[in-house]
């Protein structure tokens, strides 16, 4: 966590400028790895549902 808060300190300048970029690169990775998060797991996510089901 450290490195993370740290990273945002050092490039704090280069978010502030370009913050629509900032935005935009963040919404394509958030979406991006939850779509691949949902496919690894679907016959995970299918095998618990039906568990329900009964």
């Amino acid at each position: 966590m450290d490195g993370l808060i740290d990273f945002f300190q050092t490039n704090g300048a280069l978010v502030i400028s370009n913050p629509t970029a900032f935005a935009t690169f963040a919404v394509l990775f958030g979406s991006g790895g939850f779509v691949v998060g949902r496919y690894f797991l679907a016959e995970r996510i299918a095998n618990l549902e039906s568990r329900i089901a009964r």
